[in-house]
């Protein structure tokens, strides 16, 4: 990539050992190679879009790297609580295991419409869960009642992908 183009990878340093390896870098001026998070990282602060974006896995990670940056995650949304009502954990995970909380968007139930209404009802939290789905979001620190203060995403905006019911 051309923004780390200054930086001189020493490659072959990392097939050899170690501990004398990252001494003999330090000593020839090279630095490491930027590692997949730094790289998201700096996408993410230059708006570089020219691949999807960091992974659930990367901002897992490191979510601080990734704080009140607007990020585009995708991956199945999850209830980890034992009851959706009165234990919503909402997470979102990837294929790998990879999760990151979920700060609830919309509510988990409307009160019945009422007799004679017409139009499309509006969305509630099921209409997401168990499904895979993209969601544009920012990762902020917020207090969560089973967990603590974390890490979480404040979604901006939630789309079902197509063909994502399991």
């Amino acid at each position: 990539m051309t923004r780390f183009a200054s930086r001189r990878p020493c490659l072959s340093a990392t097939l050899a050992f170690a501990g004398w390896i990252l001494g003999a870098a330090a000593v020839a001026g090279c630095t490491p190679a930027p590692t997949r998070t730094e790289e998201a990282a700096a996408r993410a602060a230059v708006g570089d879009d020219e691949d999807a974006g960091p992974s659930i896995g990367e901002v897992a990670a490191d979510p601080a790297s990734f704080e009140d940056r607007e990020l585009k995650l995708a991956g199945r949304l999850d209830n980890e609580g034992e009851n959706y009502f009165t234990d919503l954990r909402v997470v979102l995970r990837d294929d790998e295991g990879a999760l990151l909380h979920v700060w609830p968007w919309l509510p988990t139930s409307l009160p019945p419409a009422p007799p004679g209404a017409t139009g499309k009802r509006p969305e509630v939290l099921s209409d997401y869960l168990g499904k895979k789905v993209e969601l544009t979001a920012k990762i902020e620190r917020r207090h969560l009642r089973s967990v603590g203060e974390a890490f979480v995403l404040v979604v901006e905006e939630a789309k079902v992908l197509d063909g994502a019911d399991d």
